[in-house]
């Protein structure tokens, strides 16, 4: 028992449950965007195979009969026997294919992996290298193994490995006569309905089909020898593709396959790996490839993997934020909705398809007499799981039922024949017969053979870069409106990144151009469109005036926001920022302001395409400043020295990484940098020093400090906040111990090699390999109050340190953290926990949060349920807007066009003001009057209550 068993047994039961009329994902009886069925991916914490082998007991005892499955246990010696993927893979499917074809899983049928068998039968064919004529040799077996009884004997059978090679015994070839030229048209490939298995190797899409251009020859390409000289990778993704390809063909709805319709529940396979595991790894990375391939069809495999380790694709994110989320066992359920409302496009990227879940340990069993409530709780909870319940298939496609409906049938086709005459009965068939123009219109849905590229798709790429690929489609990629129109202010173009995910990169007047139009973006677009209307109204009435554009640069995935609670928040200050101005203001010196929007791709990606197209914006006029930016990484510094160069001004929201402008000095910002988090870190340490010294009575202070750092090289913010840190505690006099972990997006990037610790964290971190989660760096420090933790990293990974057991520590968490506690019904980790957390702007004294001019604004994001008041998002970006209207205002104040130009020259006069850093803005003089918004620390108690933290309340009213 463990907690969250029953979520996620429930999370499993809706995995498997195959729709009535569609196939999965159905939320609230609709289709979801994207067919298709995630992989879940299960972190257990212990290395015994009980997870497995519970849930295969579940799929066993499932009422009213079992679940199809196969369990597949992977040693962690298993891998080592094949260097050769196609092998590995080869290895790995075949056992899991016999078990799902055999024994008490063919209750509806056999499932039979005609394709699946003939690719792993050819790549086992050696024709040797002396043979003449091994043309010959391989079309003379191909014939012995269609003339078997079965050709699917050299599949299932549990003979010795050298049968998989030898043709089958001739009497079984005696017992059926098929003629020579027969087995020819089969193969030919070119009669419809026969051969299929042959015909699908020649629309594949891994292998060139087109050579030779035959199946004899394709297929000589697969055999021992020849496939030396193919891609291994590519046989591999072969045969995952003709294994899900043949679970497809055999789940299809047919009225004349009754079959199909009867199969009313997923298979699942279980992988149960330990180690590495790294066959199962590349299991799934292979079928996420299969997946998502724009010619690939929904196939119903569930696929369960269960292991010590996330695979490396299962965390792969950007620089800030994982683009995978991880969900603990109790969260399972809220995982898979998220997962299924995720895509909006034709396709999934590779990361789109895993679901990783996080196990917990089991419950230790308490004492003979022990009164443990918690256990208790679990065992009553497992106790009530329910088994799981298959729907009964429909009436038609039932046993008993379908002989008496065709009986039925045939009896009205003899009577209605009968009534009209022979001469009537071709004329029923004559919606089956082309016409001259084309197919005729049939009562059902047109049924193509497998494999046959629907009418306009085109293959797209595997994901990786490509010397020469189509050109991209915005309808197709999901994004219809990146198409540029400079007359509505839209300079965008359809690009793909290194990872070979699509984004609309350049600048628009609408969220939606980049992004899908859910919750929240739908109605600020609407927002949005009405005040640049209202603008340009303001203009035709007063051409005098002149008009300033802000374009709010952010990262959108593909189609998909990057942080949607983040970008909407500042979002919804730019837009309090230009309606509350433009309402307010007028006469010629007062600008009229404008909003428009710009995407830079994941993670910023794709910056120079980005930076090209804001300089078009800015000379058709369209672009005076830009505002927001991401994330404190390589990608964003590399942009600001783009647009610097284009002398485009920058005025950032929420970066603080130091010297993250690099002498670029049309770089500006509002937030305060890591220099002075460190400082007002160090103050509160001070503080909760003395407080310790007076409640343990000791003698000394406590002089300990330990720093949690991302083992991130990309992530300058982290890389700069933990020097400054160093720095502050140094001077401090305290003790320094720096603990390093691996975050979800460097796991497969090498992350937890020394070097990259070192790079990141410094010579002196401290790394546990095997023990490299952020809860387990929580597990280590355990144990320590009289030791200041100071969190430098993201807010996810943070939820996951604070879920530790007997939780203790004396916390405090860098900026990046406020976005946790501001939306906190959505991260349960944090709840029963008190910590301190640094809050970039906090509008209030004590426990109140003063109102905001954006207060209003926030139902139109979606974002009733966020304490925006605590998050710095909204307050910075209304100061970043702000800040370049006020330059602006002052450009036509002293009489000057308010040019790009002349507007960097005003906020470098309003900086030198400010009297701060090169490129520092005055946030409180951005506010006006809530002159009260500043750096502070807050207390997010255990009672979900946000506060001024005390200690840094007393010190302040000390020293006042």
């Amino acid at each position: 028992m463990f907690k969250g068993a029953r979520q996620l047994l429930e999370c499993l039961e809706r995995l498997i449950q195959r729709p009535r009329r569609h196939e999965a994902p159905v939320l609230r009886g609709r289709p979801g965007p994207v067919p298709g069925v995630p992989l879940v991916c299960l972190k257990r914490a212990d290395d015994s195979g009980a997870l497995v082998d519970g849930l295969a007991r579940y799929l066993k005892h499932a009422e009213p009969r079992r679940v199809p499955h196969a369990v597949h246990r992977e040693t962690a010696a298993a891998p080592t026997a094949s260097t050769d993927p196609a092998d590995l893979i080869a290895d790995l499917l075949l056992p899991i294919a016999r078990d799902l074809a055999g024994g008490a899983n063919t209750v509806n049928g056999r499932v039979r992996f005609s394709r699946f068998g003939l690719v792993h039968w050819l790549i086992r064919q050696d024709l040797g290298t002396d043979r003449l004529d091994p043309h010959a040799v391989l079309f003379q077996r191909l014939r012995e193994r269609d003339l078997g009884w079965s050709k699917y004997t050299t599949l299932f059978s549990d003979e010795a490995p050298e049968l998989l090679e030898a043709p089958v015994v001739r009497w079984a070839r005696l017992a059926r006569v098929v003629p020579p030229l027969w087995f020819r048209v089969r193969l030919g490939a070119g009669l419809p309905g026969v051969g299929r298995e042959y015909r699908w190797l020649l629309r594949q899409p891994y292998l060139d089909p087109h050579s030779p251009g035959t199946v004899l020859g394709f297929a000589e390409r697969l055999t021992l020898e020849q496939r030396r000289d193919e891609d291994p990778t590519d046989i591999a993704r072969l045969l995952v593709l003709a294994f899900l390809t043949d679970l497809a063909h055999a789940y299809r709805r047919r009225f004349w396959r009754a079959r199909g319709a009867r199969r009313t529940s997923y298979p699942v396979v279980l992988l149960d790996g330990t180690g590495d595991a790294t066959g199962h790894a590349q299991l799934l990375h292979l079928v996420s490839e299969v997946r998502s391939h724009p010619r690939h069809a929904f196939d119903p495999l569930v696929l369960v993997a269960a292991a010590q380790a996330f695979p490396p694709e299962a965390t792969r994110g950007d620089g800030q934020h994982s683009a995978v989320v991880r969900w603990a066992a109790s969260e399972a359920i809220d995982g898979y909705e998220a997962w299924c409302r995720r895509p909006d496009r034709p396709a999934r990227t590779r990361t789109d398809w895993y679901l990783p879940v996080s196990i917990p340990s089991v419950e230790p069993k308490p004492a003979a007499g022990a009164d443990d409530e918690q256990y208790a709780a679990l065992a009553h909870a497992a106790g009530n799981a329910r088994r799981f319940e298959v729907a009964a298939a429909p009436l038609w496609a039932r046993p008993a039922v379908a002989p008496v409906i065709a009986a039925a049938l045939a009896v009205a086709v003899l009577t209605g024949a009968t009534a009209a005459g022979v001469p009537g009965v071709p004329q029923a068939f004559e919606l089956l017969r082309p016409g001259p123009g084309g197919p005729a219109a049939t009562a059902g849905p047109a049924v193509l053979p497998a494999g046959t590229p629907t009418p306009g798709s085109a293959p797209g790429p595997s994901g990786r870069p490509a010397k020469s690929q189509p050109a991209l489609d915005p309808k197709k990629e999901g994004l219809p409106d990146c198409v540029s129109d400079e007359t509505a202010g839209r300079f965008v173009e359809l690009a793909r990144d290194a990872n070979g995910a699509v984004s609309c990169i350049g600048v628009a007047g609408q969220i939606g151009v980049f992004a899908e139009s859910r919750a929240g973006i739908s109605e600020l677009d609407e927002k949005f469109a009405q005040i640049n209307a209202e603008a340009d109204r303001h203009h035709r009435e007063a051409p005098s005036r002149r008009v300033i554009t802000l374009v709010y640069v952010s990262s959108f995935l593909g189609n998909q926001l990057d942080d949607p609670v983040s970008q909407k928040l500042e979002s919804v200050g730019f837009f309090s920022a230009a309606a509350d101005y433009n309402r307010q203001r007028q006469g010629d010196s007062k600008p009229i302001v404008k909003v428009l929007f710009a995407n830079g791709g994941d993670d910023l990606s794709l910056h120079s395409l980005l930076a090209t197209q804001l300089e078009k914006a800015r000379d058709k006029g369209r672009l005076t400043a830009v505002v927001g930016l991401d994330g404190s990484t390589v990608a964003t510094q590399e942009l600001i020295q783009e647009l610097s160069v284009r002398r485009i001004p920058v005025v950032s929201a929420t970066l603080t990484a130091d010297g993250l402008g690099n002498g670029a000095d049309s770089y500006f910002f509002v937030a305060a940098q890591n220099a002075e988090q460190a400082r007002l870190i160090g103050q509160y340490a001070q503080e909760w020093s003395a407080e310790r010294m007076r409640i343990t009575k000791v003698v000394a202070p406590p002089r300990e400090v330990a720093i949690v750092c991302p083992a991130d090289g990309s992530n300058l913010w982290s890389k700069s906040l933990l020097a400054r840190l160093r720095e502050e505690f140094g001077n401090l006099g305290w003790n320094v111990a720096v603990y390093a972990y691996v975050p979800d997006d460097y796991d497969s990037a090498g992350g937890n090699t020394p070097e990259a610790i070192h790079e990141a964290c410094g010579d002196d971190a401290r790394f546990d390999e095997k023990n490299s989660e952020p809860d387990d760096v929580a597990k280590q420090l355990r144990g320590t109050p009289n030791r200041l933790v100071v969190f430098a990293g993201r807010w996810q990974p943070f939820n996951l340190f604070l879920k530790i057991r007997d939780f203790d520590l004396q916390v405090i968490a860098a900026d990046d953290v406020s976005s946790a506690v501001a939306r906190r019904y959505e991260n349960p980790e944090i709840d029963n926990r008190t910590f301190s957390y640094v809050s970039l702007s906090y509008c209030g004294e004590g426990a109140r949060a003063e109102k905001m001019p954006y207060d209003g604004y926030l139902k139109l994001g979606d974002l009733d349920g966020i304490n925006a008041r605590i998050d710095s998002h909204a307050p910075l970006a209304l100061a970043a807007a702000q800040s370049v209207i006020d330059a602006a205002a002052a450009a036509l104040k002293a009489g000057q066009e308010p040019t790009p130009e002349q507007v960097m020259a005003q906020l470098k006069i309003m900086s030198q003001d400010f009297g701060g850093l090169p490129g520092a803005l005055d946030p409180e003089e951005a506010l006006g009057d809530k002159d009260i918004c500043r750096i502070s620390v807050l207390q997010a108690r255990a009672d979900r209550h946000v506060q001024a933290d005390p200690l840094m309340e007393r010190r302040r009213s000390r020293l006042e």
